[in-house]
């Protein structure tokens, strides 16, 4: 895919954390971002932190495990054993404008994660999701 200066990135969060915080609120929360620079290997948007997202170059595989992809969906699902909050947290930088379906979709990669590393312990935790992706309404 290729990317311009100025081409919108949609920043998409799902957050159920336990305990509530400021610069991290719970439910869905849709920012939209913008391209400020394009290079071989890098896309870097003009928010806060000038987030850099990684390219994927021509005979690469991607790398999920170390670099963020525009229209990949990363879960972070946290419990009482690790040191940053507990919850599920989604995120998405996508290039295409949000629709419910996207959100379904990224609930629906969470839903796959917390299968395989918990089971149905969670299942709680994915019907939060479910509805908190429910009750949102995209302008």
């Amino acid at each position: 895919m290729s990317y311009k200066v100025n081409q919108k990135i949609y920043y998409i969060q799902i957050n159920n954390a336990a305990k509530e915080r400021s610069y991290r609120p719970n439910g869905v929360v849709i920012e939209e971002l913008k391209i400020i620079g394009v290079s071989r290997v890098k896309i870097c948007l003009n928010n806060e932190w000038f987030t850099t997202l990684d390219v994927v170059q021509e005979g690469r595989r991607k790398d999920r495990t170390i670099y963020s992809y525009t229209d990949d969906v990363k879960t972070s699902v946290r419990t009482r054993n690790d040191i940053l909050d507990d919850g599920v947290f989604i995120s998405l930088y996508s290039t295409k404008k949000p629709t419910k379906k996207t959100l379904e979709k990224m609930v629906a990669s969470a839903s796959n994660t917390i299968d395989k590393d918990f089971g149905f312990l969670f299942k709680g935790a994915k019907d939060e999701l479910y509805n908190l992706i429910d009750e949102f309404k995209i302008n």
